[in-house]
């Protein structure tokens, strides 16, 4: 082998040699800061925790796109009436309903005040602005402060009632990343439950509903039938059975059981044969400690009745509220069970228990007379 030859081997064997080791130091770099980044302990590079929560904040109503959604049925007739209306341009059928496009966004409420005058439902698409800082509640009760969310959009389909600037409570999903909102659901709108006092005139009475206590012996005497031929609406609880005011033994019942009149007995109480009316004879075979269950007849009418029985009576009034404070209603007319006698056009003072969102009434939830006026 010549020195020339010798020469070539030998940068042969260097090439490959250099060409190992910077491959190995390479590799050793990368695998050397990979797992620290993957880790979360580089400090450069930290790992950012997803976590799931719900939001509740205070959004500013920001402006109602230039259309109203109705999806009531429209014959032809009505989208005629509609349409003259001068600040209705168009009425297109979707797949969302009729999309009732008007002329600019301040038309919106006066447009969906026409259509409620025509009996048409509809809701106008309210644009909201997020506040800078909203906390979220996480799975585990935890409570975090999320920022720079003042650019997040939110889109509502809400009756066009809410004056722009509002500022109205919501509530949504959120996916939160460090102290950032990543993702978000829809927003819904929060209620709050709220009890005003106010005024109603009564405008007719509907009717009774009283409930008359039968003595157990004479619990016979009544005819459903009978009562029903007079009355609006009959109703008989039927109550055959007797109550032990102390608990009978094993021995006590098997006693008892062989009684004629006993249908079946327990060491609590025994139901009697449907035809069998005497109390002496029970309080004979079983003492002085049993308590003999009234039977309840329900009668509902306007008209006056001539049953001696004991009772409790509760009358049925329709109302029209004329007085909710700040509060409007869409139906101003109840009704109300109250305990009294009175006399159509009396306004009477009464006490609602509103649903309230964006500060209009979505529900009445319970409306009683106030005592206390």
């Amino acid at each position: 082998m010549d020195k020339k030859q010798m020469l070539m081997i030998g940068f042969a064997i260097f090439t490959v040699v250099l060409f190992i080791l910077e491959n190995f130091s390479f590799g050793f770099l990368t695998t050397g800061v990979n797992p620290l980044r993957l880790s979360g302990g580089d400090a450069q590079a930290p790992v950012i925790q997803t976590e799931n929560g719900i939001a509740e904040f205070d959004a500013t109503l920001k402006y109602y796109e230039s259309y109203l959604v109705s999806k009531d049925k429209l014959e032809q007739e009505m989208i005629t009436k509609i349409k003259e209306n001068n600040r209705v341009l168009s009425i297109t059928n979707s797949q969302q309903g009729y999309i009732i496009e008007v002329k600019t966004k301040d038309d919106v409420l006066e447009v969906y005040n026409y259509l409620k005058t025509l009996n048409i439902s509809a809701k106008g698409v309210a644009n909201f602005g997020a506040p800078q800082l909203i906390e979220v509640k996480l799975a585990d009760g935890r409570v975090i402060e999320t920022n720079g969310n003042e650019g997040i959009a939110l889109r509502l389909d809400i009756e066009p009632t809410i004056k722009e600037g509002s500022r109205i409570r919501m509530k949504m999903v959120t996916i939160a990343q460090g102290e950032v909102i990543s993702q978000y659901g829809q927003p819904q709108l929060v209620s709050s439950l709220v009890t005003i006092n106010g005024a109603a005139i009564i405008t007719e009475f509907v009717g009774s509903n009283s409930n008359y206590f039968v003595p157990w012996e004479q619990r016979n005497d009544i005819n459903v039938s009978a009562l029903s031929m007079q009355y609006t609406d009959v109703t008989y609880a039927r109550k055959d059975a007797i109550i032990f005011n102390q608990t009978l033994t094993v021995e006590q019942i098997k006693e008892k059981k062989k009684l004629q009149y006993v249908t079946f007995i327990s060491e609590n109480s025994a139901e009697i044969n449907s035809s069998f009316e005497d109390k002496e004879a029970i309080k004979k075979d079983f003492g002085l400690n049993v308590t003999f269950l009234d039977s309840i007849l329900t009668i509902s009418t306007n008209r006056s009745m001539d049953l001696t029985y004991k009772s409790e009576t509760k009358y049925r009034y329709k109302l029209e509220v004329n007085n909710t404070g700040s509060y409007s209603l869409q139906d101003r007319n109840i009704e109300l069970v109250m305990d009294k006698i009175y006399e159509v056009g009396t306004e009477i003072p009464v006490t609602f228990d509103l649903e309230v969102v964006a500060g209009n009434v979505k529900n009445i939830t319970n409306v009683k007379l106030n005592q206390t006026s």
